[in-house]
């Protein structure tokens, strides 16, 4: 959820993910930002090339550009299986054929 994503601007240069201290952590650059009321939505791009949806508060000052540091906790991730990926237990390409 995309509430559940904590946001933070840094200064570093991104990285893989990390679960250091039990908490899932990337760092990303924001490729998106909308004003939402009482809610900005921010998309950020990884440095392993995921795309990850977060909310932050309208007064949090993170740009376009920026980098920043998402961290979760992994009780709140779920895994999506990509259906153009070959899977070991189905040996096809899953919605081909």
């Amino acid at each position: 959820r995309p509430e559940d994503i904590a946001l933070a601007p840094t200064g570093g240069e991104p990285t893989p993910w990390s679960t250091a201290g039990g908490t899932n952590r990337a760092t990303g650059v924001v490729a998106q930002r909308a004003y939402l009321g009482a809610l900005v939505e921010y998309r950020v791009t990884t440095a392993a090339g995921c795309s990850i949806r977060t909310h932050a508060g309208p007064h949090q000052r993170i740009a376009v550009g920026d980098r920043v540091e998402l961290r979760f906790d992994a009780r709140s991730a779920w895994t999506v299986a990509d259906p153009d990926v070959r899977t070991a237990d189905r040996g096809d390409l899953a919605g081909v054929g």
